[in-house]
């Protein structure tokens, strides 16, 4: 700007509908990264288990539900035992699923911070979410090797489940700019999104087959951008699942950029405002 001295940076409200500033977040990739080894050790801290805790948590549910729905419930699983089953997608749910808690109440999980110092607030979402796929990397490695140890190794397509990965992050990182903006606004938002976490849960087929839902009612559960995700994971990892739909996983892809945008747009519009309101 005219009259602006060299060195200073002028905090202009955004104005249309832009993004926000893609080259800055990259000029601070060492904020980020400090940010995303705090949030490591901070959740592992005073653990006597410490990291061990990211490999116990899938397998520990996976146990849970393999006596109640595999063993008690007999839960249909495309001929794979119940805990391969599970294990195959998991994995890839506890991560979208920690994502958007995490990215959702980023903001306001550093209000001491934001008040203090600018950065650009788009990094608080970005960093919670990296901090979510390192665990996931590890989870989904391990995960690998028991379901190959029960006697189910990986097709050579089980890179591509990696794209699954990324699209599922790119849609847990959209709506996390939604929901860490509202949040700022809103405090009913953290609470909703707990509830609404629990029946996303339920609604996709991560416990069952999406055969095992009604031909009537299963247009109901496409409309789930996750259940293409979680089809196409699963189908990366095993062999012998049903693949996904192709129709689907660009309806989805279609959803999760439309959501991605919109999100940082939203984020964008409120960012510089942000400190004043949590």
């Amino acid at each position: 700007m005219p009259g602006v001295e060299p060195g200073v940076t002028v905090i202009e409200p955004a104005r249309g509908f832009g993004t926000p500033d893609w080259t800055a977040v990259w000029r601070l990739r060492g904020l980020l990264s400090v940010f995303l080894w705090r949030d490591i050790a901070v959740r592992y801290k005073q653990t006597m288990l410490g990291v061990f805790w990211i490999v116990l948590q899938p397998l520990m549910v996976t146990a849970i539900y393999s006596v109640f729905f595999g063993y008690i419930a007999r839960i249909p699983t495309e001929g794979k035992p119940y805990p391969v089953y599970v294990l195959a997608t998991i994995v890839l749910w506890q991560f979208f699923a920690r994502t958007l808690s995490e990215a959702g109440t980023s903001v306001h999980a550093q209000q001491a911070l934001i008040g203090k110092v600018y950065f650009p607030r788009v990094v608080l979402p970005i960093s919670a979410a990296l901090s979510s796929a390192i665990d996931f990397l590890i989870n989904f490695a391990v995960g690998l090797l028991v379901i190959s140890a029960m006697g189910y190794p990986p097709p050579l397509r089980v890179a591509g489940a990696l794209l699954f990965f990324v699209a599922s992050g790119a849609f847990a990182i959209g709506l996390g700019f939604w929901l860490s903006a509202l949040d700022a606004l809103y405090r009913d938002v953290r609470y909703l999104l707990s509830f609404v976490l629990q029946v996303w849960y339920f609604a996709t087929p991560i416990l069952y087959p999406i055969a095992a839902i009604p031909e009537q009612w299963r247009w109901v559960f496409w409309l789930n951008p996750m259940v293409p995700l979680v089809l196409g994971f699963r189908w990366c990892v095993l062999e012998g699942v049903a693949p996904p739909d192709s129709l689907q996983l660009a309806l989805s892809a279609s959803v999760i950029a439309l959501v991605f945008y919109s999100g940082s747009v939203f984020f964008h519009r409120i960012e510089h405002s942000i400190v004043d309101r949590v």
